[in-house]
């Protein structure tokens, strides 16, 4: 004790040494550092403040996952004859990611506000299942509420916007229903969520009659999607919303609330905060990303009815909290969300190349949530 007591107080002689000499620099330069003499300063302040017991728990599970990923890289050619970490794996692990962003980016708002969202998958099938009847392939083999649409007369694109237009506009409307009373009654979003999965559940359901349509028309993949030179350009859309939600969060006075609501309501409120507007807002956000990332999946030929589309709202919220996003409120950024969504779909990758169920791969991942969690309970 008195050896790491000597240790500390040397410690704090070293960086107040190092504080003086650049309050000197500063009053001689007038606050005019070099980069590397910035470096300097940055890289002193880290390891001042440094704490490693800290450290592990921010970071243990990123160095779990990479321990992971070492042991699948070395044992994937051992079973499989063929390397896991090549450009294309690489390129298809993004590409099966990105629409997944789309909805851990709108529920992360949500968790930010220590809510959540159960809706997501009935809506990822809901804006599908209308993408599907707006750009079928000739006219629509089945009827909803009792009527046969004909899209295929309207041009391609007229056809991909209005497509678009609908799912934006009916995950929108649903999700700042469900906002509206979250923050007009405080009823807990979990219920909230959960009335509009069974209401898109009942109306979707009711409105088609159970039928599942065929494939949309084989143009429109190339169109919204098209493989830029062998560079899926989904990849692109997953990182322009990602920069848009970014800056939201980050740049613009809603995002500020955003992280004050989150933290302590009742002081945001105290202090001028509409939290009221910041919870609609949150929830509108939201809808806009899943119709956009319902819409992005229509293309990939899987197209079903919105009941059999669940645990794609467990797949988002549990990408956020891997990545830091915590349910206490007001923690959590945009990188962590980005992070939480390519690791769950690259272990997801790897456990398919090496031949293990799908429903076995279910046991997997438990285990990143416990870990994710334990720095908040300890």
């Amino acid at each position: 004790m008195t050896l790491q007591a000597r240790q500390s107080q040397i410690k704090d002689r070293q960086h107040e040494a190092f504080n003086y000499q650049y309050h000197l620099l500063d009053l001689l330069r007038m606050s005019k550092f070099t980069f590397s003499e910035n470096m300097k300063q940055k890289w002193e302040n880290y390891k001042y403040t440094f704490n490693r017991r800290d450290f592990l728990l921010r970071n243990g599970l990123y160095f779990a996952i990479i321990i992971v990923f070492i042991i699948l890289a070395i044992i994937t050619p051992i079973i499989k004859g063929s390397s896991l970490l090549t450009y294309n794996n690489i390129l298809n692990i993004l590409q099966q990611a990105s629409p997944q962003m789309f909805l851990a980016l709108g529920v992360a708002g949500l968790i930010l506000l220590t809510g959540t969202d159960l809706s997501i998958g009935r809506m990822v099938g809901m804006g599908m299942t209308a993408s599907t009847i707006i750009m079928h392939q000739g006219p629509n083999t089945g009827e909803v509420f009792g009527h046969l649409f004909d899209f295929s007369k309207m041009g391609l694109w007229s056809r991909v916007i209005l497509a678009l237009v609908v799912c934006i506009v009916l995950s929108t409307v649903l999700s700042a229903i469900a906002g509206f009373f979250t923050a007009r009654f405080g009823m807990h979003p979990f219920i909230s969520t959960m009335a509009n999965t069974l209401i898109i559940f009942g109306l979707v359901t009711y409105a088609t009659k159970g039928v599942s349509f065929g494939a949309i028309d084989p143009a429109i993949p190339s169109m919204i999607i098209p493989q830029i030179g062998g560079f899926p350009s989904i990849i692109l859309w997953a990182i322009a919303a990602i920069a848009i939600v970014w800056f939201i969060w980050n740049k613009t006075r809603f995002g500020k609330n955003l992280y004050a609501v989150g933290g302590n309501p009742e002081a945001a409120s105290v202090s001028g905060i509409s939290v009221f507007a910041v919870t609609l807002g949150a929830f509108v956000l939201a809808g806009i990303l899943y119709g956009f990332g319902s819409c992005l999946n229509a293309p990939d030929g899987r197209v079903r009815l919105c009941g059999l589309w669940p645990g794609w709202e467990m797949n988002a919220i549990a990408a956020c909290v891997v990545g830091g996003v915590s349910f206490t409120g007001g923690i959590g950024k945009i990188s962590g969300v980005v992070v939480g969504v390519i690791i769950f779909t690259a272990l997801t990758y790897a456990l398919t190349i090496l031949g293990i169920d799908t429903n076995l791969q279910f046991v997997f991942f438990p285990g990143l949530l416990f870990w994710s969690l334990s720095p908040s309970i300890l």
